[in-house]
């Protein structure tokens, strides 16, 4: 019998005359032993799987088993489809056995799944072993595991597509919010100076509202970037999460059940309780969508703890790995609709939604919440099952320091002269008008250049400067840090519609008298000042 090996012909003795002596049967039994040796070697490194000319199992290693999570016995006369992960388009596969069937050696990665559901990668070599007639009559399927590099290069793309994102939608919202701060601050001004029965308050109040609610939009944008505005101190998430119960009652489905399951002695985190409540609220929310309206469900909040490792994966986020330490848990479960695998690779990416209208960065602004946070997450979703999501945020030991919501007097008033920094002229406009009313006299620049210069001349009759960061010629940043040279007594205050956590941490601890977001109200603007100014 002729067996050929990918188009090339081996011809292999059929026995005959083999007893007319030793020599050559010695010579067999030695092509024997090395053909044992090379299949032991090979069975050593790699996933080895022969199947018939109709792709049915006929033989598997033990490392074929291993990775596929089946038995030797439940593979064994098994179409080979038994592990397809339904990953591969039909022309990918329609390819692959065009090629063997006509006898050619196929190369190439695929995605298999596992007994469990589990999916895994293997580069893979496909040779057909060909009959007399130049048929196939089986196939050799030699693989190696990928599934780690496969990991790390969709971590990668992952992580570099967000860093993309985060970058637009920074830059996004810090060019929106300098347009908001020309319209809340104009309608701001405008319904102070009018009289309360005018026709125009209620226009102006809406002007205000609606522009609040576009705010609130960058703020999204902004922590789906890793850069919203944190007022971070201690939070017990134990309290949080009981504190929203009503609220989270009135926001689900009346079918559905939300069950507590709150661990005892919960250590505190350092977080932010707005972006917090934003998390809990935003899981539940699409819990009770999982489970649909009218459907009956239960919603499980668990909170707990986990100490890891360094080398702690375990179904982490990529793109969100986590140092090692303790850490507070909250998972959020449902017993809804659950999700396949190709809407699961996609829940995170801004404004994807399986409803039928988009409503914001939804899951995506929570993955900025917890980078902000330097925490993490892991879901777990299966079709018919539901899903679990787990956030893991660092846990800290009590007594840190509890930021204090600031009460301004609003009949504070200003003195002396400030200097107003900004390359936008309408906003230049709105806060001139804002610090007039407040009784200050008012120096203009349109940029740290010009600011710094001015500064240098007049710096002993300054009360405070009030600057844009992101400007022209010299940025907000640089001109403070040259003023504070000249002299370091005057209060600076740094304004922008990027967030206060980066600018916090580029200058703090080297005299920055404040931060004030951008688009802000009145209130907002003298409360900054007077802290400023009284902190001298």
């Amino acid at each position: 019998m002729t067996l050929r090996q990918g188009g090339r012909g081996a011809s292999s003795d059929d026995g005959a005359g083999l007893g007319r002596g030793t020599r050559p049967l010695s010579r067999v039994s030695r092509a024997i032993r090395e053909l044992e040796n090379f299949k032991r070697a090979l069975d050593e490194h790699a996933i080895v799987a022969v199947t018939d000319a109709k792709g049915r199992i006929t033989y598997v290693n033990e490392k074929f088993c291993a990775i596929s999570k089946y038995s030797r016995e439940e593979l064994l006369g098994q179409d080979h489809r038994i592990i397809n992960s339904g990953f591969h388009p039909r022309a990918f596969m329609a390819q692959l056995w065009k090629t063997i069937l006509a006898g050619g050696v196929w190369k190439g990665e695929i995605r298999n799944r596992a007994k469990d559901g589990t999916y895994y990668w293997v580069d893979t070599t496909i040779v057909p072993f060909l009959g007399e007639d130049g048929a196939p009559v089986q196939f050799v399927a030699i693989r190696a595991d990928i599934t780690q590099r496969k990991e790390a290069e969709d971590a990668l793309r992952q992580s570099q597509k967000l860093e993309s994102l985060g970058v637009l939608s920074g830059g996004i919202a810090h060019d929106f919010n300098n347009l908001l701060t020309i319209i809340l601050g104009n309608a701001n001004i405008g319904a102070m100076r009018l009289p309360p029965e005018s026709p125009a308050q209620p226009i102006l109040k809406q002007i205000e509202e609606a522009t609040l609610r576009a705010a609130d939009l960058t703020r999204q944008l902004l922590a789906y970037a890793g850069k919203g505005r944190l007022q971070v101190m201690e939070v017990n998430l134990n309290r949080l999460v009981q504190e929203m119960t009503q609220l989270l009652t009135v926001s689900i489905s009346k079918q559905a059940v939300v069950r507590y399951d709150l661990a005892p002695d919960l250590p505190f985190i350092t977080a932010d309780p707005t972006q917090m409540q934003q998390l809990v609220m935003n899981l539940v929310t699409n819990a009770s969508e999982a489970i649909g309206e009218g459907a009956s469900g239960l919603i499980t909040l668990r909170t707990g703890v986990q100490t890891i490792d360094e080398s702690y994966t375990n179904g982490l986020l990529p793109t969100l790995p986590l140092a090692a330490g303790t850490y507070v848990t909250l998972e959020v479960s449902d017993t809804g609709c659950g999700m396949p695998r190709e809407v699961l690779e996609r829940i995170f990416d801004p404004f994807f939604t399986t409803k039928f209208t988009g409503r914001g960065l939804g899951l995506s602004a929570m993955l900025g919440i917890l980078r902000s946070h330097h925490g993490s997450l892991k879901v777990y979703s299966e079709p018919g099952r539901g899903s679990v999501f787990r956030l893991f945020l660092p846990s800290m030991a009590p007594g840190g320091a509890v930021e204090v919501a600031d009460r301004q007097a609003p009949e504070w008033q200003g003195h002396g002269l400030l200097l107003l920094v900004d390359d936008e002229p309408s906003a230049r406009d709105v806060a001139r008008r804002m610090a007039e009313g407040l009784g200050f006299h008012v120096l203009e620049a349109a940029d740290g250049k010009e600011a710094l210069a001015i500064f240098e001349l007049r710096h002993s009759e300054l009360s405070a400067v009030l600057m844009d960061l992101t400007m022209p010629r010299m940025n907000g940043g640089q001109a403070f840090l040259s003023m504070h040279e000249v002299n370091p007594e005057v209060p600076v205050i740094l304004t922008s519609g990027y967030s206060e956590q980066d600018v916090l941490a580029e200058f703090l601890g080297r005299g920055l008298a404040g931060f004030l977001p951008k688009p802000y109200l009145g209130s907002q603007f003298m409360a900054v000042l007077r802290r400023a100014m009284e902190a001298e």
